[in-house]
């Protein structure tokens, strides 16, 4: 029977076999609590999402296990997304291709890219791997100086006020002289031109979410300084209530982009 949350976690697999990582968790645990439900977030194999027709197979399966008054709930993922950038310093004298010295070193970030460290609920991104992963990719190579970015990708509903949430799960960077957030263009109507939200640190903590266009000569042209708020130690931006037109990235996705700390 499927009673706690590990029971759940256990039978998908069990039921549907096409899963690479599940996670379960009941209602209890939101704020505010969705008692008598239980959520389940699925990571199919080879792909990012479920498909609705995998969801109602699944669904349907789990009435045979189920206790009666316990709904289930299939939850989409959100991602967060990790990209590195790496300075490689390495020996010419043993280098006769620097192409071929690139293809090594992301062919080794490629395959731990799908490795159940980074792909399966529960999972780290451990930074001291990825230095070590790139000096052994080539006798070459002697040093890296690598940087990382976390990004997550804002799903919007065009043309429709809306407030909005990301939650990065981890403790930002905070340069007091702010624009520490990058974000992908968007358009608003009745505004020309393409705009980006950043932000300025207001404590240690908190900053506020501006948004600016940018000028010939690279000039910035703050459009509203009152956007939202930035928690820098718990990774949350909370977007104030917008009517975004469109987006510059397709599927109406603006990317939001942030150094942890």
């Amino acid at each position: 029977r499927a009673v706690t949350a590990r029971d759940y976690e256990a039978i998908i697999p069990y039921i549907y076999d096409n899963i690479e990582s599940v996670s379960a968790y009941g209602g209890e645990e939101l704020t505010p609590p969705q008692y008598g439900k239980v959520f389940a977030a699925i990571k199919p194999k080879n792909s990012n999402y479920l498909s609705t027709f995998a969801k109602r197979q699944i669904l349907e399966k789990l009435k045979s296990y189920s206790i009666a008054g316990i709904v289930t709930e299939l939850v989409d993922l959100k991602y967060l997304n990790v990209e590195t950038t790496s300075s490689i310093y390495y020996n010419s004298s043993y280098v006769g291709d620097v192409d071929a010295l690139k293809t090594s070193v992301s062919n080794s970030l490629l395959e731990y890219s799908k490795t159940i460290d980074v792909n399966k609920f529960g999972g780290r991104f451990k930074f001291s791997k990825i230095v070590s992963l790139i000096d052994q990719s080539d006798p070459a190579i002697i040093s890296n100086i690598t940087k990382v970015k976390m990004v997550r990708n804002l799903k919007v509903n065009k043309n429709v006020y809306n407030q909005y949430e990301l939650c990065f799960g981890n403790k930002f960077y905070s340069d007091p002289n702010g624009y520490n957030i990058k974000s992908t263009a968007f358009n608003v109507s009745g505004i020309d031109g393409n705009l980006y939200f950043s932000d300025i640190p207001e404590s240690s903590n908190i900053g506020r979410l501006f948004i600016f266009k940018v000028l010939p000569q690279n000039q910035i042209l703050i459009v509203k300084r009152n956007a939202g708020k930035v928690y820098y130690n718990t990774g949350e931006i909370i977007i104030d209530t917008i009517s975004i037109s469109n987006t510059q990235r397709d599927e109406s996705i603006v990317e939001f982009e942030i150094s942890p700390d």
